[in-house]
């Protein structure tokens, strides 16, 4: 019984580990805004992927894929402000990101979906807003590795 429960926490990370996208890297992204630099990182600590993300000199943006919701509030403009959750999940193809949260006094939910794929060599990050679960906007970031 002993080398069973032993084998199974050797093996069960490892199979784990297969499981979601691996992205590392400092890449070059043209987006909406114009042209970017974006570090990405990955760890896998406890059997869960986090992903820390990078953009120029701003802070890191940690994500852990745990499939837990996390509240986070955060100002967009000055005095307005974004509150709610977000949770993170992956898988081989790619890592999704859901915040969903109400800005300001509306009562309405906005959600920001963002998902992470590698196609071809390139990162490809889409952006969709929802609004009211309407889409108001789809934004997709192109990045190449340097």
């Amino acid at each position: 019984m002993k080398q069973l429960v032993t084998l199974i926490f050797v093996i069960f990370p490892l199979i784990s580990f297969g499981e979601c996208l691996d992205i590392n890297g400092s890449y070059t992204c043209k987006g909406l805004d114009g042209t970017y630099n974006l570090t990405v990182s990955t760890n896998f600590i406890d059997g869960v992927y986090s992903y820390n993300f990078t953009q120029g000199s701003e802070s890191t943006e940690v994500f852990s894929a745990d499939g837990k919701d996390w509240p986070f509030e955060e100002e967009i403009e000055e005095g307005i402000k974004v509150k709610g959750t977000f949770k993170t999940v992956c898988d081989a193809s790619s890592i999704n990101i859901h915040m969903s949260g109400k800005i300001g006094n509306q009562d309405q939910n906005t959600d920001l979906k963002i998902t992470a794929k590698i196609v071809e060599d390139m990162l490809y990050l889409r952006h969709r807003i929802l609004f009211n679960s309407r889409i108001l906007d789809t934004m997709i970031d192109k990045c190449t590795l340097n």
